[in-house]
């Protein structure tokens, strides 16, 4: 994935960089991504390839036949991720499931990971964790571990209670508004896919002690072939102090003795304690 520079997203992110409320400590960023190889993503693509596409992955979808909910012969590693409906003239419910003893593919928010098209967007989701968490590698995470956002209201909603329900409407005006134009411009949202990211406690780029809250979401335009990230976390007050932090002046001038030693990672308490003693 190829980092795109935009200014409309800058002017956001300098506004949501790094804001204090006093209570916390919030973090939020927006990066562009175009689905522009590079040699890194190369090799995840060819490893989520060989993964999902092995013979004990592989099942025809042509194979799928209709049956009802809570049949026994539903394979277990299907039904988690079968989907039902409700059939007209009242013939009850059914789940679309393989037929008992076919091997399945393994199932995800996109399709059936044995189709190219359902393992090409896996591949840009984690492609693009990899770009934004680059000291991390996201290769193996479980497709379910992502979520398809099926209305942009819904994560607007959400990050109106995350992000702007924490006194952040004072600091940042119209920084809401301003902030969902600018993603509008540059990835188009009526064209897009929208994904999230739910990690668990080791998939975690935000685990870090102090952590209160955190949110990933993929705005994907095929279209366009580009990707808008967008991530904010917050961390409580008494928090280590954060690798943003170090490049702000909220905490006055630190071009001559560092707040914190950044092999030790020592605290804010740690921090006042020291300097404290004689």
């Amino acid at each position: 994935m190829k980092y795109l520079e935009y200014s409309v997203l800058e002017e956001v992110n300098s506004a949501l960089s790094c804001v204090d409320t006093c209570e916390t400590r919030v973090f939020a960023r927006l990066d562009a991504y175009s689905c522009k190889n590079t040699n890194d993503d190369k090799k995840l693509k060819h490893h989520i390839d060989e993964k999902y596409t092995s013979d004990a992955f592989h099942a025809d979808a042509d194979m799928l036949v209709l049956m009802p909910i809570g049949s026994p012969t539903l394979p277990g590693s299907f039904a988690s991720a079968s989907s039902s409906f409700q059939m007209g003239g009242g013939m009850g419910n059914f789940t679309l499931g393989p037929p008992a003893g076919l091997g399945v593919s393994p199932s995800s928010p996109y399709g059936p990971l044995a189709q190219v098209t359902s393992r090409k967007t896996l591949f840009y989701l984690l492609a693009t964790l990899n770009s934004a968490f680059p000291d991390y590698d996201f290769s193996d995470v479980k497709p379910e571990l992502f979520m398809k956002v099926p209305m942009l209201k819904i994560v607007q909603e959400s990050v109106k209670s995350t992000l702007f329900g924490m006194g952040l409407e004072g600091l940042t005006h119209n920084i809401s508004d301003r902030l969902w134009e600018a993603i509008d411009e540059v990835i188009q949202l009526v064209d897009c896919d929208i994904y999230s990211f739910n990690p668990d406690p080791e998939m975690e780029p935000d685990s870090e002690e102090g952590n209160l809250w955190s949110f990933y979401y993929f705005f994907f335009n095929k279209k366009l072939k580009r990707v808008v990230f967008f991530t904010a976390r917050a961390v409580s007050y008494m928090a280590p102090i954060q690798p943003e932090e170090m490049t702000t002046d909220i905490y006055g001038d630190t071009s001559d003795q560092p707040m914190f030693d950044s092999e030790m990672g020592l605290s804010y308490e740690q921090y006042t304690m020291e300097s404290m003693e004689v």
